[in-house]
């Protein structure tokens, strides 16, 4: 789908796209997503990138993101369902302050518990940076990282950091760019009005490479001060 949304007063309006990454676009998941999308947002640009080659989540939403000029990029799981309000929550946090360059949703599992206001940063016991989901009720504000879940981000910004960093196969690409952009002196907001369900992890090989993205979170972030 083709639109545009009309987010802030004035002439020129901030047009958005949303990029749902997927391995399969036919499947009941993946298209439930994308109807919750046209059924809370009906004029967006909708883009289902297929990762036909199973080449992770990191290049097929850069491969998504390159297909739009929109204003403002969404980055969707495919195994969630948008709740009324969602996007215009979001769009309105990258419309205020220059310095918001990008928005989380809030998550909830499907029994309504929370999965996710922010991602925070740790060290475990040998010293190694974690991230981890903040799971507690918890009101808009910056925060140090948001899940690629759902994630927003203004054109502009993203083009200045490249998109996600490929190197990262199916875990911290969100939490690098968010980083990324922090370090670049702008700030990453949790937006607690807009809120998804999220199924969590339902992805084939979701987890296949998590202790080479974990080593690759400490050489490019392990002397961060959290």
């Amino acid at each position: 789908r083709r639109g545009r949304s009309d987010l802030r007063p004035g002439p020129d309006p901030v047009t958005v796209a949303v990029i749902i990454p997927t391995l399969d676009p036919e499947s009941e998941m993946c298209v439930a997503a994308v109807d919750a999308v046209t059924a809370t947002a009906p004029d967006v640009f909708v883009i289902v990138e297929h990762d036909q080659l199973r080449a992770g989540f990191a290049e097929t939403c850069n491969a998504g993101a390159a297909r739009t000029t929109a204003d403002i990029l969404v980055f969707l799981n495919d195994d969630t369902v948008v709740q009324a309000g969602w996007l215009e929550a979001l769009t309105q946090s990258l419309s205020g302050p220059e310095s918001v360059a990008i928005a989380g949703s809030a998550l909830f599992y499907p029994d309504g518990q929370i999965q996710h206001s922010g991602v925070f940063l740790r060290r475990d016991p040998a010293g190694r940076l974690e991230a981890y989901n903040r799971r507690t009720p918890s009101p808009s504000g910056p925060i140090p990282a948001v899940t690629g879940a759902c994630l927003a981000i203004r054109r502009d910004v993203w083009d200045d950091l490249a998109g996600f960093d490929e190197s990262y196969r199916n875990g911290y690409e969100d939490v690098d760019l968010c980083l990324r952009a922090r370090q670049d002196g702008h700030e990453v907001r949790f937006v607690a009005e807009s809120q998804v369900v999220h199924f969590e992890s339902r992805s084939e090989g979701r987890f296949d490479h998590a202790a080479e993205n974990i080593a690759l979170l400490q050489e490019r972030w392990g002397s961060l001060p959290v």
